[in-house]
């Protein structure tokens, strides 16, 4: 497995603006250019002969950007994902963070702030791995929480608190 220890894509010349409205622990705008990213992952795979791609990150909207090519290693993990990204669909990518950050995206299952855990993501490349990740085992772990996950953003809620921490610190701190 080769570990992605940084991957930085932003370009410190451009300005946020409403179409790209800046995430939180971000300092400046991407460049847009993670699809590039994955093909050269995929490049570098076909001549070093690995498993795959690990990367850990930090939030979820980081996670959410990689789930294209990524999948968590741990499928409740995985499931947990997917189901936010199902159930919270209407909300942007912004909104998504900062739910997290202000624990208002709510795990209906338990009546509580559903909680991010950064944990390792795969980009898998070999067969050896393909299996783990298409494995009864894997697929059926990640079907039972997919389906007994469902969450909520209480989206009044998010803005209130993102402009109370706002009062105090950068978003680029968070």
């Amino acid at each position: 497995m080769i570990l992605i220890e940084w991957l930085s894509a932003k370009n410190p010349l451009a300005n946020f603006d409403k179409n790209k409205p800046q995430l939180p622990g971000q300092s400046s705008p991407g460049l847009g250019i993670l699809k590039y990213c994955f093909q050269l992952l995929q490049n570098i795979s076909n001549e070093v002969f690995k498993d795959g791609f690990l990367d850990i990150l930090d939030h979820m909207h980081g996670a959410i950007m990689y789930s294209k090519k990524f999948k968590f290693f741990d499928p409740v993990q995985e499931a947990i994902l997917r189901a936010v990204m199902r159930d919270l669909k209407n909300y942007s990518l912004v909104d998504i963070s900062w739910g997290v950050i202000t624990e208002t995206i709510i795990d209906l299952d338990k009546n509580a702030p559903a909680v991010y855990d950064p944990g390792e993501q795969v980009h898998y490349v070999s067969s050896r791995m393909e299996n783990y990740f298409k494995s009864t085992k894997y697929v059926a772990t990640f079907e039972k929480y997919y389906k007994k996950k469902k969450y909520s953003l209480n989206y009044e809620e998010m803005v209130r608190k993102r402009e109370e921490i706002l009062l105090t610190k950068k978003i680029e701190e968070l």
